[in-house]
């Protein structure tokens, strides 16, 4: 079922064709001139005819750059500074100058295979949450129609399990602290 929705001043519309969810923007303020477009996409869509316009072509490193641009404005200082070193550091060497229309499933799931070799699962998971935040937004501002790293899944995280002091372990803090913790970490023992 396909909708428009605002985003901005901008309409845009939501539809699946073909078994994929597709987000455009529909180039227009009116919300009658939206519903308008709607209607001859569920049109093409009926009679199999749809045609999408030629995505521009970009460079995955040049996307990040713009990427980069617009997060920089929305996020804090250390916020950006944590995406843009992972971005530099890892993604970009990997992805730079494959076209932004060329990643697929399969190529992540490559990237994910690599780097799951070189640092800890939950390492690689920000990656992957990163990526994907970043292909999103490539969809909105229509550089893409889909986003590949949507299909792919992280990496399972093992549980850190919790270890309980022995009784004597206990003691050992006990006579360690200084006299006005030993309430505070007796009650912490008293509450597990």
């Amino acid at each position: 079922m396909s909708r428009i929705y605002k985003r901005g001043n901008t309409w845009y519309t939501d539809f699946e064709y073909k078994g994929k969810r597709l987000r455009k923007s529909l180039g227009t303020r009116s919300k009658h001139v939206a519903e308008l477009r709607l209607k001859d996409i569920d049109g093409k869509i009926a009679r199999e005819k749809f045609d999408f316009a030629p995505l521009e072509k970009i460079t995955f490193g040049d996307f990040v750059d713009k990427f980069l641009d617009w997060y920089e404005v929305q996020n804090s200082a250390k916020s950006y500074q944590d995406y843009r070193s992972l971005f530099t550091s890892t993604i970009i060497p990997y992805f730079g100058q494959t076209t932004l229309t060329d990643l697929t499933v399969e190529t992540i799931e490559k990237y994910k295979g690599v780097r799951a070799e070189q640092v800890s699962p939950s390492s690689v998971n920000k990656e992957l949450v990163a990526l994907r935040h970043l292909l999103n937004k490539a969809i909105l501002w229509s550089y893409l129609n889909q986003n590949p790293a949507k299909q792919v899944e992280k990496l399972r995280v093992k549980e850190k399990r919790f270890r309980f002091l022995k009784l004597e372990e206990i003691n050992a803090v006990l006579d360690a602290c200084p006299a006005h913790a030993k309430s505070i970490f007796l009650t912490a023992c008293i509450l597990e």
